[in-house]
């Protein structure tokens, strides 16, 4: 189960709402002071667009993310979760350096065995919410021309504001989601911790707070170097990516393996770009000179492309290693080179899940508030994912959409990082989100209501 948003189901939701079938016992008229909001309107007489003409609005769908998807969500509605390992099991004395043979002689005692443990404590979920913009509901129906539907790329159309301000709501938070994902920080407030502190060094045993070097990621800061630079005097990136995917699976192999697919390597496009480059030079390049004129590494390279999840892969050991691209990172740059981190993530072992994301079921609660209180003035939309209410001020109201998501992962030691990755393409790097400095518009500007479209010239 990826991280999707069920349009038609949010769709019929909002329809209910604004029939007054969601309403429940109490309706209100007033709960909150509001102002209604400058940004223009997808529908009524300030329309966002001239809705007259083409309406295919192409960047209006809250898409899918392949990431999100690989990686899955589920509910879960627990407070504490603790991830249990046994650390090592030996012969008696194995931490005090005294152990002994496990031979013995007829008829004598055998000697013992200890065994370790390791208890962790997973960060809390987040909470993220959004708010879309304040409308008047005695505008929400109003058409400013016969051709005023609006559709979102995937053939959905947006009925009303009803509909659209909770869109804007959910795509953005599904771009806090996806920030927090890489970057987030359980001690900010709202925030869950998301890959950088998750796939980290440094756990420690939530009993005792000796440190627990057994659940350890692999952690690399290659501090802005390009691929090809020999880290240790010897060795370049390929052979240390190499190397951890050998010991991951190593490990893995005690408790079942990892099956193709359920290991991937996770970067930034200009990262993959540049990693498949470096590794077909290092696979068939005769000498440290790149040739792309050689029929054989224009070849090999291309065959790189695709892969499971059509971003491209290696090949280790035989075995292919998925590549998933994901642009939601933190880029830098050291110039003439941009720089991202790679990540090696792996979400199962055998036939157990170790690493996938989680969110707090909001069905139980608005069933729980409807049952026993009468009042539906909550509701829960994309099977529980997210709770959703408004705010009312008289004929002015505000849609609200809050999720409380964390990600779940008890084999840290499964994951590894190499940070500050340089690489240098013909082109700077794009990011989807609209904060950062490689988002493709460079001067974002609020809509509001175009003037123009509200009084005629006089004259």
């Amino acid at each position: 189960m990826g991280f999707k948003i069920d349009s038609e189901a949010l769709a019929q939701a909002l329809a209910m709402l604004a029939s007054g079938t969601l309403q429940g016992n109490q309706p209100r008229s007033k709960e909150a002071s509001l102002t209604i909001s400058s940004q223009a309107t997808m529908y009524g007489c300030c329309g966002l667009f001239d809705l007259c003409g083409d309406n295919d609005l192409l960047s209006l769908t809250v898409a899918t993310e392949p990431f999100l998807d690989w990686l899955s969500f589920r509910p879960n509605n627990e407070c504490n979760q603790f991830v249990k390992l046994i650390s090592y099991i030996g012969p008696a004395g194995t931490a005090a350096g005294t152990q002994t043979s496990g031979a013995k002689a007829a008829c004598a005692d055998a000697p013992g065995v200890e065994f370790g443990t390791c208890e962790i404590l997973l960060p809390d979920k987040g909470r993220i919410g959004r708010a879309g913009p304040v409308r008047d509901i005695t505008e929400n129906n109003l058409r400013l021309c016969d051709k005023q539907p609006v559709y979102m790329k995937d053939g959905q159309r947006i009925e009303d504001e009803l509909q659209w301000t909770l869109t804007l709501a959910g795509e953005a938070i599904k771009q806090d989601l996806m920030r927090m994902v890489v970057s987030g920080n359980s001690g900010n407030t709202g925030e869950f911790d998301g890959l950088e502190r998750l796939v980290n060094t440094g756990y420690r045993d939530v009993r005792s707070a000796r440190y627990c070097t057994y659940m350890d990621s692999t952690v690399i800061d290659w501090n802005d170097h390009v691929m090809t630079y020999a880290f240790n005097g010897t060795h370049a990136l390929v052979d240390y990516l190499i190397d951890i995917i050998r010991r991951i699976r190593v490990r893995a192999r005690q408790r079942g393996g990892i099956a193709v697919g359920d290991m991937i390597l996770q970067m930034p496009s200009f990262t993959r770009d540049c990693l498949l480059d470096t590794f077909s030079c290092w696979s068939v390049c005769p000498s440290a000179d790149v040739n792309w004129s050689n029929p054989e590494l224009r070849a090999f390279r291309n065959s790189l492309n695709g892969g499971a999840y059509g971003d491209g892969y290696i090949i280790v050991d035989g075995q292919p290693v998925p590549i998933i691209t994901y642009d939601w990172h933190d880029m830098g740059q050291a110039a003439p080179y941009f720089t991202g981190d790679i990540y090696v993530l792996t979400r199962r072992i055998g036939s157990m899940p170790v690493f996938f994301g989680q969110f707090i079921d909001m069905n139980s609660p608005v069933g729980a508030l409807s049952a026993e209180a009468g009042y539906a003035h909550y509701s829960a939309t994309d099977g529980g994912k997210f709770l959703r209410y408004w705010k009312y001020d008289n004929e002015c109201f505000e849609g609200t959409m809050v999720m409380r998501p964390n990600l779940y992962l008890s084999a840290p030691w499964a994951q590894a990082r190499i940070q500050d990755v340089a690489c240098q393409r013909p082109l700077s790097p794009l990011s989807p989100d609209p904060t950062s400095s490689y988002y493709a518009e460079t001067v974002l500007t609020p809509a509001t209501c175009p003037e123009d479209y509200l009084v005629s010239a006089l004259a």
